[in-house]
């Protein structure tokens, strides 16, 4: 038999892991579980390489417990607080770049290192918005240096909080989340923001929403006498009155239709947690919504 060299050695030797990892850790291996977990007793003090990690024991385990719940094939296995330690670790993996100061900044740094990591994916919208927040973000600062005349100064018209619609160029609604020196923060119904200056808004006739801006199948919210918040699909508004499909309060889901009177309540568009829970609570009650026909349908 030829003797190898120390480098020899080496390359054998990962690559006699490599196979022992592919013949033990193959999900179409014919090896039954008992089998492999038998001989994986034998060769792992040989060779501990093919002791499995810790993080990927824990996400197996996760997978099987999610599978059964879902599957209602019974609660056979029980989560342990590693797996919360496990979760809470992964959200921790990509950190944001060291001596940015405002939120702005610091969101901006958390992608480039996202993406320098390849740890999260970017669609082709993604990209375009970031590439318009930094523009924004730059003409922001650089109009924050200057000296602005008086007269050029536009006062910012919507408050935090506000609901505005922007109708040129097509209807889209933002919830306004931060006031800058120069413009707002805005956020869309899928809690995406923008930088956008005074001027922008003013250039794409943005308006206060209201509740003739809703239309038919949109979800809203709006508060009871009780602060309560009560999530709907809506129909129609006529008459000082406010229409809908369906209703979520606190604790029930409606599937049948109801109606307000616009005076007695303030209504807004739903946020994506809104839509979410009334989505789940209309699911967990039986129902789907049919976007395309505009009805409630049994499952």
């Amino acid at each position: 038999m030829k003797k190898l060299s120390i480098k020899e050695k080496a390359i054998a030797y990962d690559e006699a892991i490599e196979k022992l990892r592919n013949a033990f850790y193959d999900n179409n291996s014919r090896m039954c579980e008992e089998y492999r977990n038998a001989v994986l007793k034998i060769i792992e003090p040989i060779f501990p390489e093919l002791a499995e990690s810790e993080d990927e024991r824990i996400r197996k385990e996760i997978i099987a417990f999610l599978t059964y719940y879902h599957t209602g094939q019974g609660n056979s296995l029980k989560y342990d607080d590693g797996w919360i330690a496990w979760l809470e670790k992964q959200g921790k993996k990509i950190k944001p770049i060291e001596g940015f100061n405002t939120e702005f900044e610091r969101q901006i740094s958390h992608i480039i290192a996202s993406t320098i990591n390849k740890e999260y994916e970017y669609t082709e919208d993604s990209v375009k918005w970031v590439s318009n927040a930094l523009l924004n973000y730059a003409k922001h600062e650089f109009e924050k240096q200057g000296e602005q005349k008086p007269a050029d100064k536009i006062e910012p018209k919507f408050k935090v909080g506000d609901w505005i619609v922007c109708k040129n160029g097509g209807e889209s609604v933002y919830r306004v989340s931060e006031l800058t020196t120069t413009g707002y923060k805005i956020t869309n119904l899928e809690e995406r923001y923008y930088y956008v200056t005074f001027e922008q808004l003013v250039n794409c006739n943005a308006t206060l929403w209201t509740i003739q801006d809703a239309k038919d199948g949109d979800v809203l919210a709006y508060n009871d006498s009780k602060n309560n918040v009560w999530v709907c699909i809506f129909k129609k508004y006529t008459n000082e009155r406010v229409y809908d499909y369906c209703t979520l309060d606190k604790e029930s889901f409606w599937e049948h239709g109801n109606w307000n009177y616009l005076a007695s309540f303030s209504y807004t568009p739903a946020t994506k947690e809104q839509r979410n829970q009334l989505e789940r609570a209309m699911t967990n009650a039986g129902y789907k919504w049919n976007k395309e026909e505009l009805k409630l349908e049994k499952i």
